[in-house]
């Protein structure tokens, strides 16, 4: 069930069949014959996504990627459009309460359906781009359990292919508001189904009375950029028949360094909205100083901030809650006057875009939110700062713009028309297309609408202006190619989009206008994609044809042809590029020599046109950066998620800061594309040949580069030089002189004028020594691998520094940014760390590694190590021979790179071992599945053993490693099995919570009748029986042990008496103790910490002293557990003995020793010596911190607490809930409310809201600091509350006063099953007492001991006195006090006086105050208490004799301290201070004040201005 204001994903069981198959009416399917099964005709089908995904899925059809299986589909044209008619069909479980509403949504389907819901039918109407929100409350069946069916139609106009194919078939489907592509492009073939089908998220949401519905932000800005207001505007609809009071909230946090959040704006607004009713509500704006703006990539950090609008209804709570990342930045346009192009600006930068065209992740419409992070990321690790979203593609979805957003990538956005579908092409389209103008624009409202997108530069339609519903911040263009895009004029050409000569781009006349946003190239994939997209028949290379001037035709095979193939050649202009390396020998040699052409050809594509920025050119977009499909042109990463050297040498040549080879004139340049001046920079450039020597070096030095430039440096000499050699290898450097870091390094290889590159085919032979050395980070089933590639053909030249290649941090975000953290200086003189203990910190939890590797590749050859690239593979439990084994998609810092001699490099790499993969274990299954004489047994008995041994530790890999399904299918595939193999699955299950099925398999072990179960199958199911519900198994198990003989067994005794202990048991367990043979360490440490955790203290230590007198010498453990005794029982002197045998063993250091000597430290109020422990401690974990966290608030510490925690924080230190919980402790009445709102952000993000401990202190903290409202908020946000819970929201209402309000949740409390305890009758009877519920009071105390058995305590009498004293009865107090079963301590007394003073009597206040004298003499309360008792009666005799006898014995008053919270921080002040910084100033006011109080006719008397500082 979806909580309120959040969607339950309905993306699985889903089933899915043609239409014509099924005979039933949707009403029949969702109530009297719903499918049950993926049995004919149902299958299980793909949502989101088409039909053709379902039925590739299926193996209905063949995959239409793979070679020439898409011929084999049988096209919508030819079909009709019913055979793509489709019934999709689910189940889900939702039961409503109360004055809950339930919708269904559909993002997106394609291209019109009927819906039935529990036999109610609503219609989707048509059009692929609109959402679909229906109210469906009223239509769920009441047990919850409700069925749903979609019969989904085509696009009204699939159109058919003709046989030359073309820009879109026949153009016809551009009459739908639908994708264009579908049709077929000269880059992808027709998709078969056009689309149709469930093609977008489908969900569920629960919301109150009030939906929130499609808020909108924008930004505007002042005073150059410092000044910024959000606006936020919603529609609110009140769904119930009554007018709905609302409490409309906004808040806005954002991320500061190391993970910090920060409320920057909590804003509540009061709405009133009339039944049935749909209103638009805009919040005040909110101002933001100085804010952290966004940038595109490349050019600033891509500052977010988190929006977030809840709306709760009076009476009913939270009703709906909105989030949404933004990101403040002003984007504008216009047409440069210099080059005629068109120029952005984003925050008044000009933005030199270098970007790319997208059609879409996967044209089966199989899309996800980790294949989009992976598609932007790699456009951002490509240094592109803009994507175009072709007309004929999608709009795309929010998770498409999230990354955008998150990554920098500016995008526009062409929503659904391409000039080939609407007025041009073969034959000529219909130029008013779509039919239905108004779908068309209701699509493009409701996308606009839907997105509240930081990255959107720009929209255009070819169609009509849609900027009535935009925002004002955007950009609309007409059409992105012929409208004032390229030369401002409506003047432009598209492409090249074939392979260039690599110098060409650099020349005058290689595009005549400003902006080019399609420009295209080749895009051949690495072998191992061809293989695995292509039969055989696939896998021949291209033949080259000679022609008769000179020039090469490629002829590629059938299925290359049809995959869209762009050769690598253009007679007449271009010759053969691959050629220029020899001719290839088969897949691989070509494949890799189309890796050097794809890297050159767009790395010399961007360069040329960064040569003349701003000069020439404001901007190019690459036509495409990617593929929908397995296309063979255009591309810089294949389908399948691998980059080809494209993708590398677009990184390098788009870098912010890039230092290039002219590749027309021969001139070095230098591109600043940023806003800051780069200045004491050098240029270093070397000269390799292929034998290793250097023949050319230069350092051009003392250079400065404006920004916003292109500086050329100077003219490369080595190639007009004598005998230049025929190949050579060219390396530039821009570093920093004062440090010789890295800003830019660039590799070419280049040939002399009408040479070739066909001496680097024996180069290949070489053998060039090469050291790797390698780090890997491991976290779940993510790497991160860091690794140093050194060339060790020949040792650096000490003059040449740049030779490690330290590269400069870029001032942006990226995953591969692991700059070590600055020092955080200390603030606190007896709490003293060393430097650099944080950073120790984060090396300590950091260190899920596999340690540093060394890997040599030996060779007796020098020279460059040439094009070097890094693959990663695993390996699958079941690998077919062929099968391809990368795992992709991975992440590089760079690849197909090379070094020269002495040259290293740092490469990191990052990325996710995908389900049913290994990296090592099972790699060596494979091998075993390689040589099945290792697994499969012949009659010889060794041979039997041998394989058994084999099996079994194949299952003890894929048990260890959690892969229960691998390991089942292991364990059935078993010839033979032992009681080994038995134990082995019932650990793993156990071991990975599935207890139903550990339990079964033991059950089968023991009917099994082959193996008999042994003292490790008892002790794995003990071991798994730590909770009370599992008592009877535990006792089952101890029965099995005595019937079977294992009584005398010590390693099951040991666990009987563990399990008992953790079940609650502990006479059973003591019984077991006592009745053991032998005892072993293990023993008397299973009995010593199972009496601590059942809080038996002193038991446990009277039985460690046992311990110690006898033969049996304790171990780390048995000391930890006495430890945890000591803290429980706060026995310092018993604490400081046990350090001391510590110390004299030498296991003091041990991490869960230093633990828990700083636990009990703390614990005993030595937190001094708890903070000596952690100071010196070589090994901390998060427990060491939560402990010495705690023991600072615990112990009175609470602004180092605070301090501690931040410094946490900052150095990146993974904060659990428990560190939370701790620091939430130490909030009080004088703590930064905005500090606390910080933290709850912070739980938030972290995913901490389902924590009762988290929740729990927020509701203390929002009380304390005066927020009840938001205390309240936390509490009803819970789904599960204890004890504490509802004690924490009890005494924040009777700390506010709110009595009655805190009775009411008592109630509510006991009718929840919740147990009130000591602490709930404590806060029950303050609340009493503030509101004078005096018989109510008194009735609670005399429930506690009657009805619920809890002795009060001094504090509870105190509240009782407090109350019979507030309501006037200071009689009735004083009997009752007379009458305790205690005698009163200063607690009661001072509750009696207190009360005194409120109500002025003299004479019981004197007795109260004698009294307490007699307790506290050298306290001030009595006699300051007594002195304001005798000033409210004028008796001023008296409180002078009261004042001079507390001078007298020289007990002294506290100064009352008061604080105010401004700008985020509090300031403590107290009667005539002067010590505030600003102290003249606010005196200089309150004079003010004080005359303008005269003014209005205000008489103070004998008060003066000084005197009224309190």
């Amino acid at each position: 069930m979806a909580e309120i204001g959040q969607k339950t994903l309905l993306d699985s069981g889903w089933l899915a069949a043609r239409s014509t198959d099924v005979q039933l009416t949707g009403t029949q399917l969702t109530t009297t014959h719903p499918p049950t099964s993926p049995t004919s005709p149902w299958m299980e089908a793909v949502v989101p996504g088409t039909v053709l995904a379902t039925l590739v899925e299926n193996k209905v059809v063949g995959d239409p990627f793979y070679g020439l299986e898409n011929e084999t589909i049988l096209d919508i044209a030819d079909s009709g459009r019913e055979y793509y008619t489709f019934w999709f069909f689910t189940k889900f479980q939702c039961k409503l309460s109360g004055t809950q509403h339930l919708d269904l949504n559909f993002r997106a389907i394609n291209y019109s359906a009927e819906l039935y819901l529990n036999g109610h039918k609503r219609v989707l109407p048509k059009g692929m781009f609109r959402r679909h929100s229906l109210e469906v409350t009223d239509i769920l069946n009441p047990d919850g359990s409700n069925l749903l069916a979609v019969l989904v139609h085509p696009p009204d106009h699939p159109g058919s292919i003709p046989p030359a194919g073309g820009q879109g078939g026949d153009h016809e489907i551009g009459k739908d508001v639908a994708t264009q592509y579908v049709e077929g492009w000269d880059w992808i073939a027709p998709v078969r189904d056009r689309n149709t089908g469930i093609w977008d998220e489908v969900s569920i949401s629960v919301t109150g009375p009030v939906k929130i519905i499609d808020p909108h932000l924008v930004s505007s800005f002042f005073d150059r950029y410092t000044r910024v207001y959000l606006h936020a505007t919603t529609e609110l609809e009140n769904r119930s028949s009554w007018v709905a009071e609302c409490s409309l909230n906004i808040q806005v946090t954002t991320e500061l360094e190391g993970s910090v959040c920060l409320m920057e704006h909590l804003k509540t607004q009061h709405v009133s909205i009339p039944p049935r009713a749909r209103i638009q509500y805009t919040f005040p704006q909110l101002f933001f100083y100085k804010p952290n703006l966004w940038w595109p990539n490349g050019m600033g950090k891509q500052s977010l901030y988190n929006v977030s609008i809840t709306v709760d209804v009076k009476g009913h709570g939270e009703s709906d809650s909105w989030g949404q990342l933004f990101g403040f930045r002003k984007i504008e346009s216009h047409i440069d006057c210099a080059t005629g192009g068109r120029l952005f600006k984003v925050n008044g930068q000009p933005i030199f875009i270098r970007g790319g065209n997208w059609i879409l992740s996967d044209c089966l419409l199989r899309l996800s939110k980790e294949r989009y992070k992976t598609d932007i990321k790699f456009h951002a690790d490509m240094n592109l700062n803009m994507i175009r979203c072709w007309g004929g593609g999608l709009a795309e979805r929010p998770e498409f713009y999230h990354y955008c957003d998150v990554y920098g990538l500016l995008v526009w956005q062409e929503f659904w028309i391409t000039g080939d579908v609407d007025g041009r092409g073969v034959p000529v389209s219909n130029p008013n297309s779509p039919l239905d103008h108004d779908l068309f624009m209701l699509c493009a409202r409701d996308t606009s609408q839907s997105e509240n997108i930081t990255s959107v530069e720009g929209l255009s339609t070819a169609y009509k202006d849609p900027s009535q519903y935009l925002d004002g911040t955007r950009v609309y263009i007409q059409g992105s190619m012929w409208d004032g895009f390229a030369n401002g004029k409506g003047g432009f050409t598209d492409g090249p989009y074939e392979i260039q000569n690599p110098e060409d781009p650099f020349k005058d006349n290689f595009y005549k206008y400003g902006f080019n946003p399609e420009v295209g190239s080749v895009g051949i994939p690495v072998a191992a994609t061809i293989r695995a997209t292509m039969p055989r028949e696939g896998w021949q290379i291209p033949l080259f044809k000679k022609l008769p001037n000179g020039y090469t035709e490629e002829v590629p095979n059938p299925i290359w042809q049809y995959h869209k193939y762009l050769p690598y050649s253009k007679p007449g202009k271009v010759h053969d590029q691959i050629e220029l390396y020899g001719t290839p020998k088969d897949l691989d040699d070509f494949c890799l020599k189309a890796q050097l052409v794809n890297y050159i050809q767009y790395r010399a594509l961007l360069e040329g046109w960064t040569s003349r920025m701003w000069s020439k050119y404001t901007g190019v977009l690459i036509w495409k950066t990617q593929n929908p499909w397995t296309g063979l042109r255009g591309q810089f990463y294949d389908h399948l998620l691998d980059q080809t050297a494209g993708f590398f040498g677009c990184r390098c040549a788009a870098e912010p800061i890039h230092v290039q080879l002219n590749l027309a004139t021969y001139f070095i340049e230098v591109v600043n594309t940023t806003a800051e001046e780069l200045s004491n920079v050098a240029i270093e450039a070397s000269v390799w040949d292929l034998e290793g020597a250097c023949p050319y070096y230069k350092v051009f030095d003392k250079l400065s580069l404006p920004p916003k430039k292109v500086v050329s440096i100077s003219e490369m000499k080595y190639p007009k030089s004598k005998n230049p050699k025929p190949v050579f290898f060219l390396l530039l450097k821009l570093y920093h002189v004062s440090n010789y870091s890295i800003v830019s390094r660039n590799f070419y290889w280049l040939h002399v004028s009408g040479g070739d590159y066909k001496l680097l085919e024996p180069y290949r032979n070489k053998r060039i020594p090469l050291k790797i050395t390698s780090k890997t980070f491991i976290k779940g089933s993510s790497y991160e691998v860091e690794m140093k590639v050194l060339n060790k053909s020949k040792k650096p030249d000490p003059k040449t520094l740049t030779y490690k290649n330290n590269f400069a941090v870029r001032n942006d975000d990226s995953d591969f940014d692991m700059t070590s953290l600055e020092p955080i200086p200390d603030t606190r003189a007896d709490l003293k760390q060393p430097t650099g203990l944080f950073q120790r910190l984060y090396r300590q939890f950091s260190r899920e590694s596999d340690g540093l590797r060394v890997a040599e590749i030996n060779g007796s050859d020098g020279g460059v190590a040439f094009f070097l690239n890094f693959s990663v593979h695993g390996a699958k439990m079941e690998h077919e021979e062929g099968e391809d084994s990368r795992i992709l998609p991975v992440h590089y810092s760079d690849n197909y790179f090379s070094l020269v001699p002495g040259e290293e490099m740092s490469i990191k790499i990052s990325f996710k071992v995908p389900p049913g993969f290994f990296l090592l274990g099972s790699s060596i299954h494979a091998s075993f599945v390689k040589n099945p004489e290792n697994l499969y047994p012949i009659e010889d008995f060794k041979d039997s053993n041998n394989a058994i041994v084999v099996w079994n530790s194949l299952l003890g890999m894929y048990s260890r490693c959690g892969t229960l399904t691998d390991l089942t299918k292991l364990f059935d595939e078993m010839p033979i099995r032992d009681t080994i193999s038995w134990n082995t699955m019932v650990s793993g299950f156990l071991r990975n919570g599935k207890f139903d099925e550990g339990f079964s398999y033991f059950k089968q072990m023991r009917k099994s009748g082959i193996c008999w179960f042994d003292q490790a199958t008892l002790t794995t199911i003990l071991s798994a029986c730590d909770r009370v519900e599992f008592y009877h198994v535990v006792k089952m198990m101890h029965g099995l042990v005595f019937s079977n003989g294992y009584g005398k067994e010590i390693s099951v005794g040991n666990s009987l008496i563990t399990s008992y202990f953790r079940c609650g048991c502990l006479s059973s367990g003591r019984q077991v103790f006592a009745e053991m043979f032998e005892r072993n360490v293990i023993t008397w440490t299973a009995m010593i910490s199972g009496l601590v955790q059942n809080e038996l203290y002193e038991k446990s230590l009277e039985l460690f002293n046992q311990m110690r007198s006898g033969p049996v010498c304790p171990n780390s453990l048995t000391y930890l557990s006495s430890l945890m005794a000591c803290s429980g029982l706060q026995a310092l002197t018993g604490g400081r003995q046990i350090h001391s045998l510590l110390w004299k063993l030498g296991i003091q250091s041990e991490v869960c020793i230093e633990s828990s000597l700083m636990d009990m430290y703390s614990k005993c109020g030595q937190v001094t010596d708890a903070w000596k422990i952690f100071e010196s401690a070589q090994d901390l974990d998060e427990v060491s911190m939560t402990v010495i966290l705690m023991g600072l608030a615990q112990n009175g510490f609470e602004e180092e607490a605070k301090r501690f925690f931040m410094k946490m924080f900052e150095s990146g230190i993974e904060i659990d809930p428990n560190m939370l919980s701790a620091v939430l402790g130490v909030f009080s009445e004088d703590t930064s409310l905005s500090l606390g709102k910080q933290i709850h952000s912070l739980s938030i993000k972290r995913n901490f809201g389902f924590n009762s401990y988290v929740n729990n202190g927020l509701i203390n903290m929002y009380s304390k600091c005066g927020d009840l409202e938001e205390s309240a908020k936390v509490f009803s946000r819970m789904s599960q509350r204890n004890s504490i819970s509802w004690n924490s929201m009890i005494a924040a209402f009777a700390r506010h006063g709110d009595g009655c309000r805190a009775l009411q949740l008592y109630e509510e409390m006991r009718s929840d099953g919740i147990a009130p305890t000591d602490v709930t009758f404590l806060s029950l009877l303050h609340a009493c007492s503030h509101v004078g519920l005096v018989e109510k009071g008194m009735e609670l105390l005399k429930s506690m001991t009657d009805v619920y058995g809890i002795i009060p305590r001094a504090e509870h009498y105190a509240c009782v006195v407090d109350m019979l004293g507030r309501a006037g009865l200071l009689n009735e107090a004083k009997t009752f006090m007379q009458g305790l079963p205690l005698k009163a301590d200063v607690l009661v007394w001072q509750a009696l006086l207190g009360t005194c003073s409120i109500r002025g009597d003299s004479k019981i206040g004197k007795y109260a105050a004698n009294q307490l004298i007699l307790e506290t003499p050298e306290s001030p309360v009595p006699y300051v208490s007594m002195a304001n008792i005798y000033s409210s009666r004028g008796k001023w005799k008296e409180r002078a004799r009261t004042i001079k006898r507390m001078k007298e014995i020289g007990v002294s008053k506290e100064i009352g301290i008061s604080w105010i919270e401004t700008e985020k921080k509090v300031h403590s002040f107290v009667v005539q201070d002067r010590m505030h910084p600003q102290a003249e100033l606010m005196y200089g006011i309150l004079e003010e004040l004080l005359k303008l109080m005269l003014e209005e006719g205000y008489v103070p008397g004998n008060v003066t201005p000084t005197e009224c500082q309190t």
